[in-house]
């Protein structure tokens, strides 16, 4: 089979356009990053340990690293250059093993990753609450009046906790809404402990939950996003070798118009 100038100018503008997606894709991971950053920074403390691995560090770096392949093929394509297309072709393939290995990873070993974020959570609530933190506070405040929780595993988690050791007190956004305003302010460090008046629900299968319920949006992005990537391999492939065999097969009057109809495909 041959492939024309036609052709061969179609998967190579083709390839600009996919790395413009790239790009987009790549500067709304960046922007998205930036703004869990500032707009919900207090959530990562809810991870104590985790930082460098929050939601916002990872969505900056994604978007950072693929702005910057994107830029590489989109130069490689325009200018068709062999040594730029050849390090995109290369940074492509290895972002689709690393993607398709954390993958595996995260499937293999779920179990053992929701109990670490579980621990994690209960770290944080026992030895981080109250400890200057007043962000982690009202973090905790958030998400157990949205949710309508109460602790990680239930409300139990409050008692003796670091914040006020010997006491089974909660926070008050434990506590089920009432129209008493006095009860209610009362309710999380009421003596008589009437637990009745607390979210009986942990907010860790609260959050579960949520995510699970989503999760088919996430797949059907990652889905999307690999076919781009896989596409983007093959139309580099395509270029780099239509490169290579006009280089190889030049006519010696340096005339290369017919060249391109005498183009191998892969």
């Amino acid at each position: 089979m041959i492939m024309s100038k036609t052709g061969y100018t179609c998967i190579r503008r083709s390839l600009c356009l996919l790395n413009l997606l790239f790009w987009v894709i790549g500067c709304s991971l960046l922007a998205l990053g930036i703004w869990l950053h500032f707009g919900f920074d207090t959530y990562n403390r809810i991870l104590p340990s985790s930082h460098q691995l929050s939601a916002d560090n990872l969505t900056i770096t994604a978007g950072v690293l693929t702005i910057c392949i994107a830029f590489l093929g989109c130069c490689g394509a325009w200018f068709q250059s062999k040594c730029v297309l050849g390090t995109f072709l290369l940074f492509v393939i290895l972002a689709l093993i690393l993607q398709l290995i954390a993958g595996i990873l995260c499937f293999v070993f779920r179990e053992s990753i929701n109990g670490t974020l579980k621990q994690e959570m209960l770290h944080g609530i026992k030895y981080e609450y109250g400890n200057n933190s007043e962000g982690l506070m009202k973090t905790w405040d958030q998400i157990q009046s949205s949710l309508e929780c109460c602790g990680v595993t239930d409300y139990k988690d409050w008692y003796e906790i670091k914040a006020w050791p010997d006491k089974t007190w909660v926070p008050e956004s434990c506590c089920i809404p009432s129209n008493d305003t006095e009860v209610a302010e009362l309710c999380g460090r009421n003596p008589q402990k009437e637990e009745w008046k607390y979210h009986q629900d942990g907010c860790y299968r609260k959050i579960m939950h949520w995510l699970l319920r989503n999760s088919h949006f996430l797949g059907i992005i990652c889905v999307v996003f690999a076919f781009v990537q896989f596409f983007s391999i093959v139309s580099s492939l395509l270029v780099i070798c239509t490169m290579d065999y006009k280089r190889h097969f030049r006519p010696a009057n340096g005339d290369c118009r017919s060249t391109y109809n005498r183009v191998p495909t892969l």
